[in-house]
């Protein structure tokens, strides 16, 4: 097959690296209730991912008509939410008649109360990501021809640290579209000027002493506005843009080529994010009931059943359903 030409390569590397760390050392781990070993580690070096995809996101931002805007995104994020909440939908229905739940209230209501405040069901809350990347890319499209970007930027992050420190994160879309319209604008800013020595050298830095310093989190949860463990927000926030810049820098110069596994789930991420969580769930909620694994255990087992899964869903939907995408 024909590789597209407008890729760009070490970022579909990098995105492929942190889908890798979302799906197995961050969902897996949840789910499974992994809370030692190498894993948190490893979420402590990629603390960025979330931030990552908005920063990205705004890196490619061009100013064009907001109508067009919207059908662009609407079909590429929009879309892929739909099918993809009602696929969570089904699972989410499955299990719980399984498992001797079926009031409408559970069935029916419940989801529908999750999506309107919570942005995604709980069978599938990865989904939260599409609807808040379709409105900070048309608050983009609409402000930043009437407002500097920089003001724009700035504002986006005092309204997300008041909701923060008030605790006003309810619904939560609030919030994360904030911090998603701040990294997507420091993406923008920041497309040429992060590979330069005056941006580079103080991120590698910063970086640093986010990874050897273990008593200070590095992580926030970027769909609640929420740092865990302490309330070092903005160190927080200055970790994941010091992050994003030396990994961008780093595959720029070493891994911008094809990378098979890491190219191909790069290039595949929004059926991998579409597709993983629902059925991490599902497994997860089998294997707990035939046999008493251990957290550990649960990873490793979850993690081998879910590769084919993902595997099989990239070809499927490539070959006979990439309308469920968003592509013709």
């Amino acid at each position: 097959m024909e590789k597209d030409k407008s890729r760009v390569l070490y970022l579909d590397n990098i995105c492929g690296l942190l889908i890798i760390d979302m799906v197995f050392f961050v969902h897996i781990r949840m789910n499974a209730d992994v809370t030692s070993g190498i894993i948190p580690f490893i979420n402590r070096l990629l603390c960025f991912f979330m931030p990552w995809f908005f920063y990205k996101s705004g890196m490619f931002y061009r100013d064009e008509d907001w109508k067009q805007r919207i059908r662009k995104d609407f079909r590429s994020l929009l879309v892929p939410y739909f099918y993809f909440t009602l696929f969570g939908w089904i699972i989410f229905i499955f299990s719980s008649l399984m498992s001797g739940k079926s009031s409408p209230d559970y069935l029916l209501l419940q989801p529908l109360r999750e999506i309107v405040f919570n942005e995604a069901t709980v069978w599938n809350g990865a989904l939260w990501f599409l609807p808040s990347l379709f409105a900070v890319k048309w608050l983009a499209c609409v402000l930043y021809k009437r407002v500097n970007v920089a003001l724009l930027m700035v504002t986006a992050l005092v309204l997300a640290s008041v909701m923060h420190f008030t605790d006003f994160n309810y619904p939560f879309y609030l919030g994360n579209i904030m911090l998603g319209l701040f990294f997507y604008s420091f993406g923008y800013l920041m497309k040429n000027a992060q590979f330069r020595a005056w941006a580079l050298i103080p991120a590698i830095a910063v970086y640093v002493v986010s990874i050897v310093v273990p008593f200070i989190t590095n992580y926030f949860d970027f769909r609640f506005n929420t740092v865990d463990e302490s309330d070092n927000y903005f160190l927080v926030l200055a970790y994941s843009v010091s992050g994003i810049v030396v990994f961008n820098n780093l595959f720029k110069c070493v891994f911008d080529r094809d990378i098979p596994v890491l190219s191909g789930i790069g290039r595949n991420s929004i059926t991998v994010l579409c597709v993983h969580y629902p059925v991490i769930k599902l497994f997860t909620g089998i294997l707990f009931r035939i046999h008493p694994f251990t957290p550990a255990q649960m990873w490793i087992v979850v993690s081998l059943l879910l590769i084919p899964v993902l595997i099989f869903s990239v070809w499927l939907i490539n070959k006979k359903a990439k309308f469920l995408i968003g592509n013709k």
